[in-house]
C-alpha cells in the first residue's frame, strides 16, 4: 500500500510540474502497472475507478487504512487533474 501511495503522490508531483510551453499530457496517455498480473490502467481511471475495482485488478484486498489512504490519494489527483 506505501508503494501505492507513494506512487499517487509522485503522479501528481509530476502533473503538477509539467512544464506550460508544451502540450498538456492527457491523463488518459499515462498507464501505470497494477498488481502482478500485468494489467494497466491510465490515470484518469485510475482517478475515477472504485476500491472494489481497484483489489480485483490488485488480486489482493485492502484493510480499512489501506481504503482510507486509496480514497485521500484518489481525491488530490483528482483535484490535480482538474485543475
Amino acid at each position: 500500500m506505501k508503494k501505492f501511495f507513494v506512487l499517487v503522490w509522485g503522479l501528481t508531483a509530476m502533473l503538477e510540474s509539467v512544464a506550460t510551453g508544451r502540450e498538456p499530457i492527457k491523463a488518459s496517455e499515462i498507464l501505470l502497472p497494477i498488481g502482478n498480473h500485468g494489467y494497466q490502467i491510465s490515470v484518469l481511471t485510475l482517478s475515477q475507478i472504485s476500491i472494489r475495482d481497484f483489489e480485483t485488478l490488485n488480486g489482493s484486498q485492502l484493510g480499512l487504512n489501506g481504503k482510507v489512504v486509496f480514497k485521500l490519494a484518489q481525491k488530490k489527483l483528482k483535484k490535480n487533474l482538474s485543475g
